[in-house]
């Protein structure tokens, strides 16, 4: 079994299709969900529907079902268990139409007896009877109910049974005792089959059950099977192993196998208890006791209609798609083995890769199954088969290659073998470079001898699926760590981490916010009165450490600090994680939406890619690391890819000159570009696509070398180029000075096959 395979089965270990608490303990396992969804609508007729398909005689169970169910209830630890009993004594007294369903099926040829007409041997001969078979019923007195008639009136009895037979034939023969069900079987007999269901204290004529399953029982004589109060069952009970009986005839009439009834295991659903919250239901006002039509639907409205879903309501995505575990891993199965005629199935690529990798579903299953791990794994096999976009995760790859050119990395140590080496992370410093060098003066205030990597950890390989990428980074990350001696590395990304933890444990770790307050370096900037909420970032999840640091540090300097919803182990990604935003921009936006809405106070965060979500969503968030002399925020809203870039070449050069002066020609000379003077607008536009002025640069370039251009009706040149596996158009004229005026510029995602051509030549 190969890794794909092994995830999709521990997906299926997923519970989402257990019984509800209340359908586990009903003899019948009514689809109580289904009951209580369509009694919300107000739909009465098709709940009283649901009810009778699932209890065989809905007047009888109305009238009689003591409610099993309501021990089972949840509710029942808040306020009230659902009254399941009076909603469907309601339904069925409002109900428009009683009649049973009528089945329009061809005669069948199976012959089966039932002894004892009272409700289990009738509810034995109703589903037989529903599948069209031959049925005759024995009844040693002379009418049908059995125990039925010391409960209820005899003519009450007998119109709640036969009432269901309306649209059945079967023969009932009363006052015949039956001495030896033996001689009913066939050959010597006229059937294929005996239910015997002689009531509490009938003759059981000597029959042995096979203690194989549950009731009603298969017998030591082939072909005779027990059950209903008989075996002590109740009246419920009975008339539930009688409609199972029904199946276990029909079974050993087609296969000649004596089994019992399957025993069943008792559901193993696990409910999500935030949704317990008190909410007493209507007290009944109808006659005798019974619930009006208004009070039944609002009854069901109080039913959990309970489900093991707690990753539905607390995962963003599951949420925004409307799809659990198994359906999602249906659709990636068939993207992963497509059926279709072209062996071309895309049925969950753009849903693969909009999984934030955060572990949020992991933490809330019972199961701890890691959709994300799911997700993961068949991004890594579509990468290998090629049947990838590239377009999800180049830029990002892009990024990734940027983050570790000499351009912007940097491996520098005050001496030889330093205890610590700081490794700030890729964003941090393309957000701030100010929070990398004011964070690093930290650390040499109290670890003097502390080295920097100024670096990308690897997480764009990771979650693009680019394994071969992810293994060189990881790789030259422990070439660093050995060359310096293994020092302990001090993070300042959460997201690295999480790299760090699961691909690079012999590395130890601790992050920067443990060290500070473990060594009481307390954020001098005073903000005494001022309420904001904490936003733990989703790597922070298994971090609890680290998450009372951050309140720490926050609380010294005077916050006042409330809790979102999700927080500590229940963190919700703020958008980051996995980078989806060029996968899925709608969800991108939505979920940072969800995220910011949690709470009207300003964010106070310890991750700079939630803080740059944020804040580029119009909420007020800041970093903790603000809270310290020379981190102070300079780059306001957050940057562009472009000033990422720049952010990365200007950090190096900063930390180069205030701490390695001797390293002064490690800075490798920037790319020259001729002027561009850009039209309004065209540089946000440059900046939402992220196109770099660079790009615009190769093409314009590249055109004028070798004259590869159209020129428009209005006067402008227009040209492309290939950049990575970008096609970039630019439409631009010459300027007097020797400068380019640009008026547009765009990208595809396509490659064009002229370009093969001129290749070739």
């Amino acid at each position: 079994m190969d890794t794909f395979d092994m995830a999709i089965e521990k997906v299926r270990t997923c519970y989402e299709k257990e019984a509800p608490f209340c359908a586990d303990q009903c003899p019948f396992h009514l689809d109580v969900r289904e009951f209580a969804l369509r009694l919300r609508r107000g739909s009465v007729n098709s709940a009283f529907r649901t009810f009778s398909n699932g209890v065989g005689f809905p007047g009888l169970v109305a009238r009689l079902c003591p409610g099993y169910c309501q021990q089972a209830c949840p509710r029942g630890k808040t306020d009230t268990p659902i009254r399941l009993p009076l909603m469907e004594q309601a339904v069925y007294r409002l109900v428009s139409n009683r009649r049973p369903n009528s089945y329009n099926l061809p005669a069948k040829e199976g012959r089966f007896a039932i002894i004892g007409a009272g409700v289990s041997g009738l509810g034995c001969a109703l589903r037989l009877c529903n599948k069209k078979y031959q049925v005759t019923v024995f009844e040693q007195e002379a009418r049908i109910g059995g125990h039925l008639l010391q409960i209820l009136p005899a003519e009450e009895v007998e119109d709640l049974l036969n009432r269901e037979f309306v649209y059945e034939r079967y023969t009932l023969r009363c006052g015949e005792t039956v001495q030896d069900p033996r001689v009913l079987l066939k050959p010597a007999g006229e059937f294929d089959a005996v239910y015997i269901a002689t009531g509490a204290g009938g003759d059981d004529f000597g029959l042995q059950p096979l203690a194989d399953g549950a009731a009603p029982f298969a017998t030591d004589t082939p072909g005779l099977f027990l059950g209903g109060s008989l075996l002590g069952a109740d009246t419920m009970h009975a008339l539930a192993q009688g409609m199972t009986a029904a199946t276990v005839l029909e079974s050993y009439y087609k296969t000649g196998e004596m089994k019992s009834a399957p025993a069943l295991r008792p559901t193993r659903m696990v409910l999500d208890e935030t949704i317990l919250t008190p909410q007493e239901g209507p007290q009944p006002t109808a006659l005798e006791g019974g619930f009006t039509k208004e009070e039944a639907i609002a009854e069901a409205k109080r039913c959990l209609i309970c489900r093991c879903d707690a990753c539905y309501r607390h995962c963003p995505m599951f949420g925004y798609f409307e799809k659990f575990p198994l359906r999602l891993m249906e659709e990636v199965r068939m993207t992963i083995h497509p059926v279709t005629l072209d062996h071309d199935g895309t049925v969950a690529t753009r849903l693969i890769s909009t999984c934030s990798q955060c572990g949020l579903c992991t933490e809330l299953c019972p199961q701890h199954i890691d959709m994300g791990s799911f997700f993961l794994t068949a991004h890594r096999l579509m990468r290998e088969r090629k049947s990838w976009p590239w377009g999800f995760h180049a830029m990002y790859l892009r990024d990734l290659a940027f983050a570790r050119s000499d351009a912007a990395a940097l491996l520098a140590s005050p001496v030889e073998r330093p205890k610590y080496l700081y490794f700030p992370g890729c964003q941090i410093g393309a957000s701030d470079p100010a929070l990398v060098r004011g964070s690093y003066a930290l650390l040499r205030q109290i670890l003097p001898d502390t080295a920097i990597s100024l670096g990308c950890c690897g997480a764009p390989a990771v979650w693009a699926g680019e394994v071969a990428l992810q293994e060189e980074v990881f790789a030259d990350i422990r070439a660093q760590w050995q060359r310096l001696g293994q020092p302990k590395m001090v993070l300042a990304c959460p997201s690295c981490g999480e790299m760090f933890r699961q691909y690079l444990p012999e590395i130890p770790t601790v992050f920067l916010l443990d060290l500070l307050a473990e060594h009481g370096l307390r954020p001098a900037k005073s903000v005494e009165g001022t309420a904001a909420a904490v936003f733990d970032p989703c790597a922070m999840r298994h971090q609890p450490s680290s998450r009372a640091a951050a309140r720490q540090l926050a609380e010294a300097a005077g916050y006042q600090l409330s809790e979102l919803s999700y927080h500590g182990e229940r963190a919700q990604c703020c958008s980051y994680g996995g980078q989806i935003g060029m996968t899925n921009p709608p969800y991108t936006e939505w979920l940072v939406q969800q995220r910011v809405s949690e709470s009207d106070l300003p964010y106070l965060v310890y991750c700079v890619n939630c803080r740059d979500a944020f804040t580029a969503a119009g909420k007020e968030a800041k970093h903790i690391l603000e809270l310290y002399p020379g981190c102070a925020r300079t780059t306001m809203p957050e940057p562009s890819w472009e000033q990422r870039l720049q952010n990365r070449r200007e950090l190096k050069k900063q930390m180069i000159e205030a701490y390695f002066p001797a390293m002064g020609d490690a800075m490798p000379p920037e790319p020259a570009l001729p002027k561009l003077v850009l039209d309004d607008g065209l540089a946000d536009k440059l900046a939402q696509e992220h196109i770099l002025l660079q790009d615009v640069a190769t093409v314009i370039q590249a055109c004028e070398a070798d004259h590869r251009r159209v020129t428009k009706p209005n006067g402008h040149f227009c040209g492309y180029r290939e950049i990575g596996p970008y096609t970039c158009w630019v439409e631009y004229h010459l300027l007097p000075d020797g400068g380019y005026a640009v008026h547009n510029a765009y990208l595809h995602r396509m490659k064009i096959e002229i370009e093969e051509h001129y290749r070739a030549e």
